[in-house]
């Protein structure tokens, strides 16, 4: 901000203070605060937990030079996979006894036999994840993972890099490198956020009450699918409704109006399953900033601090949007007005279609440029030479840009004609040559052809015209003085 409108919302806000519209967006606020609770506390906690150790870069490491072909059989309780185990051990053909035992339609159809190798996951239990030390034509006991019971076969086992997979000397060269160590990490958060949800929920112990959500939903249904403008479809006895029961206390329709409220028209809850999924989800967030708060997270300087500044800005919106906006009238012929006076604004700049090679070599981006001088495919050498992999089979075309975009490479491209090959120029990532296939020259748009934009830049001009004579009315009140 510069310092006249840091001033002037010094003033405004004071002004929100005394209408109170502060205490209007209280709650607002306090909900995106509590939202930042939760994502600060989760992302803090799951980076902790996230830290890769040498071993799980190991287990990693060798793991992901697997991958598994197999046969399952897959039962929905531990008896069945029991009795499947049984059989198979006695003899019987696998392929039968999956036909026999599984649930799922596409396993039975397969006899078991999966469409895709299984790759190394830190999401598979402990258990599941010794099939990766089996061999070929191994079949392990019934394994639990997810609410499955599974018996695995060894089909085959592919070795990525053959020989070399498991070679020590280059296993703990690869475990130091960052890229390893960044996927283990974000794998590791991934689960660590499914087990804070579970966790939660177990701490929670939801139960939703089957006749307050009979009511919820008979009111804010609405068949036409239309938005309800005119106000919400609830008496003051209504609000105190029980629509679930928690660890942290009831759940009314007073708190399920609160939560979604900011999702505006309250029908698309109008279905018995998605007001229970919403209420759900409404009381695991209650209960995740229960448990922050309890633990003092919200009163980290840093979130106090973000509470303060949200808030302000959330008043002065408000006293903007009440005190302000309304006050704003346009018409067209203002509109045009604005528009003939600020046509610089509105215009259109130049942008060429480029074509890019890059090459790591000075030598070889020049030998490149030799052969593309002589004749020979831009379009194919960009696919078969550039080590620009997200340009390859693409021709090298990075689209249409700006003089200003892309560095070096912008400023290239306008001093050359259309058809024509740059000279080879360094770049930040490498050795780069350019080839201009068109040219799009800056314009004027016509008045309809941006219209929203001058209404909007239009808009924006009255309301600072406005706000200043809000400030000079009103500064001297609250003893403002800019010091010499």
């Amino acid at each position: 901000l510069t310092l006249d409108q840091h001033l002037q919302n010094l003033v405004f806000f004071e002004l929100a203070k005394e209408k109170g519209y502060d205490d209007s967006i209280r709650t607002r606020t306090d909900q995106h605060f509590n939202r930042e609770i939760v994502r600060r506390a989760v992302r803090r906690f799951s980076k902790l937990a996230s830290e890769p150790s040498p071993y799980e870069c190991a287990l990693l490491y060798k793991n992901s030079k697997k991958q598994l072909e197999v046969q399952i059989i897959q039962t929905k309780s531990f008896s069945k996979a029991l009795e499947a185990y049984i059989e198979v051990m006695k003899g019987k053909d696998f392929g039968t006894v999956s036909e026999k035992y599984s649930f799922y339609p596409s396993i039975k159809k397969t006899k078991g036999i999966l469409d895709r190798p299984i790759s190394w996951s830190f999401s598979f239990p402990r258990s599941f994840s010794l099939i990766f030390k089996m061999k070929r034509g191994e079949i392990s006991i019934p394994l639990k993972f997810g609410e499955s019971w599974n018996i695995i076969k060894i089909i085959d086992i592919e070795e990525q890099d053959g020989k070399n997979a498991f070679d020590r000397h280059k296993m703990l060269e690869e475990i130091k490198k960052p890229g390893l160590k960044l996927h283990i990490a974000r794998e590791k958060r991934s689960i660590y956020t499914r087990n804070v949800k579970k966790f939660v929920e177990w701490i929670a112990k939801p139960r939703v009450d089957s006749k307050g959500l009979s009511i919820l939903v008979e009111r804010i249904s609405n068949p036409e699918g239309k938005p309800m403008n005119e106000g919400l479809p609830f008496e003051e006895e209504d609000l105190e409704v029980v629509l679930a029961k928690s660890a942290i206390g009831g759940y009314k329709i007073r708190d399920f109006i609160e939560d979604a409220a900011p999702m505006g028209d309250l029908s698309r809850f109008g279905s018995e399953r998605a007001a229970t999924q919403f209420i759900q989800e409404s009381i695991f967030n209650r209960t995740l900033v229960a448990v922050c708060r309890r633990r003092g997270i919200h009163r980290a300087p840093a979130l106090s601090k973000l509470y303060k500044k949200n808030a302000r800005d959330a008043a002065l919106n408000f006293f903007k949007r009440k005190e302000i906006l309304p006050i704003i009238k346009e018409n067209e012929d203002d509109l045009k007005g604005f528009y003939k006076n600020n046509k610089e604004k509105y215009r259109v700049e130049e942008r060429r279609k480029v074509s890019l090679i890059q090459l790591e070599g000075e030598l070889e981006a020049k030998e490149i440029r030799e052969r593309l001088l002589k004749g020979e495919s831009f379009e194919t050498l960009a696919d078969t030479k550039s080590i620009n992999r997200g340009r390859k089979q693409t021709g090298g075309d990075i689209g249409y840009i700006r003089k200003e975009q892309k560095g070096d490479i912008g400023q290239e491209a306008f001093l050359l004609r259309k058809g024509e090959i740059s000279k080879v120029f360094e770049t930040k990532k490498a050795w780069a040559i350019i080839k201009v296939t068109d040219i799009k020259k800056s314009y004027l748009p016509d008045y309809s052809d941006v219209k929203s934009s001058v209404r909007y830049d239009y808009r924006e001009n009255e309301a600072r015209e406005i706000g200043d004579k809000i400030f000079e009315q009103n500064k001297d009140k609250y003893g403002l003085k800019i010091l010499d």
